[in-house]
């Protein structure tokens, strides 16, 4: 695309007060548990900036554990 526009994590802890996350299809399974893990880096995995973001909602069609479901929901605040 000719016209981008690029905003920093900063931008998105300060100024985005809501966020929904749509996460589809298994090949995503592997980064998403990187993103809804406790621990890892911005560096590394960029998206968990929704760590430390508001009302953050997350949908995915991705099965994973109920201790993993909880662990997310306290991660990301589900």
């Amino acid at each position: 695309y000719s016209l981008r526009a690029t905003i920093t994590l900063s931008f998105l802890r300060r100024e985005v007060d809501s966020t929904v996350v749509l996460v589809l299809g298994k090949e995503k399974s592997g980064a998403f548990r990187r993103v809804i893990a406790k621990r890892g880096s911005l560096a590394e995995t960029p998206m968990r900036i929704i760590h430390q973001m508001k009302n953050v909602k997350v949908f995915t069609d991705i099965h994973y554990s109920s201790s993993e479901a909880q662990r997310s929901r306290e991660a990301v605040k589900l």
